[in-house]
């Protein structure tokens, strides 16, 4: 993509989170950077301007899996494939896991279809319920910090790999990820507020 660059600079990708989502949100996206070894933070400059940001991790069991935790593209910004440029730019620098997962709020339609036009399947949880079990979707929204986002897009990251490979994914696999990214943030921003 002409005039486009992607770079690593985690601070700033937190702090451009933030600015489209909330504060909220970026705590959680600097809290992944800051305490999980590997998480990535890109940003994407149009025209050497900020343009969007993309945190990534990648959270090793049993099943291992490339979360895609938080992309952002500012509202000058959209329509360009910077969303899709900056999930490509995170699954290189994560390798490849068994999947790739995100989660997304269900009214966050354009969202949900830039996952699918990057080879994701995109389902309700009930959907992949269905197919692994509730506990292997559990195991996902604790590898997410995902708690109010309906949907899951999974795409595979390794060519033998199947769906039913995620029924071996628990909830305690992914244990200090949810420490680290969810709850003891949460716990330290409870405090802070009180």
């Amino acid at each position: 993509m002409a005039g486009v660059e992607v770079v690593e600079d985690p601070g700033l990708a937190a702090d451009i989170v933030s600015r489209v989502m909330g504060r909220y949100h970026g705590y959680y996206a600097r809290a992944a950077l800051e305490r999980l070894k590997g998480a990535v933070g890109l940003v994407a400059r149009l025209g050497g301007e900020e343009a969007g940001a993309v945190v990534c991790y990648r959270a090793e069991a049993r099943v291992e899996l490339g979360v895609i935790y938080y992309v952002v593209v500012l509202p000058r910004a959209r329509g360009r494939g910077l969303g899709k440029l900056l999930v490509s730019s995170c699954e290189e620098k994560l390798g490849t896991p068994h999947f790739y997962v995100a989660t997304i709020e269900l009214r966050n339609t354009a969202s949900a279809r830039m996952f699918q036009s990057l080879g994701y399947r995109v389902m309700a949880d009930y959907e992949l319920a269905d197919i692994v079990g509730w506990e292997a979707v559990a195991a996902i929204h604790h590898a997410t910090c995902s708690y109010e986002e309906d949907l899951i897009a999974l795409k595979e990251g390794r060519e033998w790999v199947t769906l039913e490979t995620l029924s071996k994914a628990v909830p305690d696999d992914y244990k200090d990820v949810w420490w680290e990214i969810c709850y003891k943030p949460w716990m330290e921003r409870k405090y802070r507020l009180a």
